[in-house]
């Protein structure tokens, strides 16, 4: 964070919207240390090489889903709702199980197939469409 804090000096800009930002963007980071904690199988504990895979995939794509939900843009500027439907579905992505990936994956998957056809109409300065 001190490298931005630096980097908002440069630019004159304003500190503590910085440092918020810079810490939104690392909040993702943070969370791999509890995908560990929850799933003992990334660490090949009880498990086979095709569920560490899955594990891995399926926590890529959870944390992938978080990270946009805080930055709040995808393919365009997300709603409220679809911030949410991204933080769901990325913390069940992270839970061990089936059910859960399967659910996370649908909630994922639905808003970024949206965003996808959909979030261009937005106008990028504004967030309104």
């Amino acid at each position: 964070i001190h490298e931005r804090l630096v980097g908002s000096e440069m630019c004159i800009r304003d500190r503590m919207k910085t440092a918020l930002n810079a810490t939104r963007l690392a909040v993702a980071a943070f969370i791999v240390p509890y995908i560990l904690a929850f799933n003992p199988a990334m660490v090949f504990i009880d498990t086979n090489a095709l569920q560490v895979v899955q594990i891995c995939i399926t926590s890529l794509l959870g944390i992938f889903g978080i990270a946009a939900a805080l930055n709040g843009f995808l393919f365009g500027w997300l709603s409220v709702v679809e911030r949410l439907v991204l933080i769901v579905g990325g913390l069940c992505m992270m839970d061990p199980g089936a059910w859960t990936d399967l659910l996370g994956l649908v909630l994922v998957g639905g808003v970024t197939f949206w965003q996808k056809n959909h979030g261009l109409e937005k106008d990028a300065e504004t967030g309104v469409g």
